[in-house]
């Protein structure tokens, strides 16, 4: 069980991923995102994540990386497409349509790529590989991932879409079974290598989110007009000052945290 997510950004596309694997009662700290650099002509950044069976996942995420960094001269996003479009569908055809239906494993991909020639982001179920716009989602925490990113989502830049995608899966863990223990996140962008968010960073931005959900909460209440002098009954803090010294507290402590650029910059 998991929860990835991938994000369109107005300068690259940011993916994400829980840390949580499952085996029975027992649960493992792994990582589920996979990522490359091709850094001959034409350059361009690949990173595969999922959920499903993790050999399958581990496979596959190979395949396409493989299959990245030996394609020929392509220049456009249909291009690309059509290249791991054919590996996916290769592998699928060959290791999983021959297993018995009752038997057969499943998993869903979310694959991001950049270059300077653009940028995209595709799901894959079964044989369908598909062109995700703006941000998707799969795994076990999918609808609450997509219930998020469709209410906060907007065309930032990367360093700020890093963050929001660290809110969401923090949400999705903290509110989905077996999605949990850390999150990874991977910034590809133009330059010719991947940005990986430093864990102590994700860590420090998961501890101000806390904060964020009892100013949620306030905002509500007053805009809904609950009077102040009713407050003192409640946890709500009421009124446009109490509001804005919540915001500016929050957005200091995210100002402290070290820029998200990223603790490792790596190239293959």
């Amino acid at each position: 069980m998991t929860i990835a997510i991938g994000i369109l950004v107005s300068d690259g596309v940011i993916i994400a991923a829980d840390r949580e694997e499952s085996y029975g009662d027992l649960k493992s700290d792994t990582g589920k995102i996979s990522a490359s650099v091709k850094l001959v002509h034409p350059f361009g950044q690949l990173a595969v994540t999922g959920a499903g069976s993790g050999p399958h996942l581990d496979e596959v995420g190979e395949l396409l990386r493989e299959a990245h960094r030996a394609s020929p001269a392509f220049t456009t996003v249909d291009a690309v497409k059509s290249m791991l479009r054919k590996s996916h569908r290769d592998y699928y055809r060959e290791t999983v349509l021959p297993i018995p239906l009752r038997e057969r494993p499943s998993y869903h991909l979310l694959i991001g790529w950049c270059s300077p020639f653009g940028k995209c982001l595709w799901s894959t179920s079964g044989l369908a590989f598909d062109t995700i716009h703006d941000y998707g989602a799969v795994g076990t925490g999918d609808a609450v991932a997509m219930g998020l990113l469709g209410t906060l989502y907007d065309n930032i830049p990367a360093k700020y879409a890093a963050m929001l995608a660290a809110y969401v899966v923090y949400q999705t863990k903290v509110s989905v079974k077996d999605c949990g223990l850390g999150t990874d996140i991977i910034i590809l962008r133009r330059d010719g290598v991947y940005e990986s968010i430093s864990s102590v960073i994700v860590r420090q931005w998961e501890d101000v989110f806390r904060y964020y959900v009892n100013m949620e909460r306030n905002a509500f209440h007053y805009c809904i007009g609950v009077e102040t002098e009713q407050a003192n009954l409640y946890r709500t803090k009421l009124g446009k000052e109490p509001l804005a010294t919540q915001l500016d507290n929050l957005r200091a402590a995210f100002a402290r945290i070290e820029s998200p650029k990223s603790a490792e910059k790596r190239g293959e």
